[in-house]
């Protein structure tokens, strides 16, 4: 799965236990997580691409130029300490996370601060009225992501689109529904469902509450097991 800070907030152990590996990132872009993939060469069966943002960034080319340093790169097979995952602020806040965090429990019982909320929704709103060509380069955007996606298609990859949940309102507006339209007249890729919004709840907008997440993690496994068995 790539995809934003958006897709970031589904259930990891859900969708693993699915066969499925969320490589979405908070500040991220499905064009970075392509690249990863392509440059690590480990090529997957399956491709889900969030949809969402997907006109509004590029590759991270700084990220993957650390990421992917020559000497860095093949060192970390063989040096653990240098992989992300053992590095000892990424250790201590596993730690945190897992041992010292709020229950499920808890974090399904969080509701959202409806200030923070109205004030998100006002940047949203006027940002999801606007055309889609109001997008500086979406256009080449759009071409550079034609090309990264034939690139795993030629490799029998197959490739699937979904979209995350947002706030009802925002799903009514004209850059989304241009969005989509945009996509499905480009790519003959198949789509997931695409999701009832007003079922979700989100703390800004477009960034699902925990138990909305929890909810929306379910239904996507569901569909994905019946798309692609």
């Amino acid at each position: 799965m790539l995809g934003s800070s958006l897709a970031a907030r589904l259930d990891k152990d859900l969708l693993e236990s699915a066969g499925i590996y969320n490589l979405a990132f908070a500040g991220g872009s499905v064009q970075s997580g392509l690249e990863i993939i392509k440059r690590s060469n480990k090529i997957p069966q399956i491709l889900y691409i969030e949809t969402n943002v997907l006109f509004e960034r590029d590759a991270d080319s700084a990220m993957l130029g650390i990421l992917f340093d020559p000497l860095l790169f093949k060192a970390r097979y063989y040096l653990p300490a240098l992989q992300e995952k053992y590095q000892p602020l990424n250790v201590f806040a596993s730690f945190i996370k897992r041992f010292g965090g709020k229950s499920d429990e808890e974090k399904r019982a969080i509701k959202r601060d409806e200030k923070i909320y109205n004030l998100s929704m006002e940047g949203f709103l006027k940002r999801y009225q606007q055309p889609l060509a109001s997008l500086p380069n979406y256009q080449n955007r759009l071409d550079s992501l034609q090309k990264q996606l034939q690139y795993f298609e030629n490799k029998g990859v197959k490739i699937i689109f979904f979209t995350m949940p947002i706030d009802p309102l925002l799903a009514k507006q004209p850059r989304f529904i241009e969005e989509n339209t945009l996509l499905k007249q480009t790519f003959s890729y198949p789509f997931l469902p695409m999701p009832k919004h007003s079922e979700y709840e989100t703390t800004d907008g477009i960034r699902l509450l925990y138990e909305s997440s929890e909810r929306f993690s379910k239904e996507f496994v569901k569909n994905a097991q019946q798309i692609a068995p």
